[in-house]
């Protein structure tokens, strides 16, 4: 059926149909049933064409410090390196605190992280900016 389909590597259906502005909205249904997907797609088709935008759940874009406190406070007591794990989680909550997670990629990384890397540990540069010269 068109607007249902699985995603590689995911027992779960997706949905996939038009909000109010147009836009695509991509959702998993939670089940594995394709009878309850369907039933789904057709719930959400129908507030969409009563004029009432479904409600999605939205996942909250957390900073990277945020994250840390999370996993830092579920860490103790789990694990028995927390302790180191907690030096190195503050140091990179250092470098990277205030970035929002949606805005991390690798160029982030390797904008904030090599001059850091040199500066503090007097390292080399790694491949980031390295260049060939013939």
């Amino acid at each position: 059926m068109k607007g249902i389909y699985k995603r590689p590597n995911s027992q779960f259906y997706q949905i996939r149909y038009r909000g109010l502005d147009g836009r695509i909205i991509r959702e998993s249904t939670g089940t594995t049933k394709l009878r309850e997907a369907q039933t789904l797609l057709h719930k959400r088709k129908a507030q969409i064409d009563a004029g009432k935008q479904p409600e999605v759940k939205k996942i909250s874009n957390y900073s990277f410090k945020q994250l840390a406190d999370k996993y830092s406070q579920w860490m103790q007591g789990r694990h028995r390196s927390a302790d180191s794990k907690k030096y190195r989680i503050r140091e990179l909550v250092s470098i990277f605190g205030g970035l929002k997670l949606r805005e991390m990629n690798l160029f982030v990384f390797y904008d904030h992280y090599c001059p850091v890397k040199i500066a503090h540990f007097a390292m080399t540069l790694p491949v980031c900016y390295a260049t060939v010269q013939a």
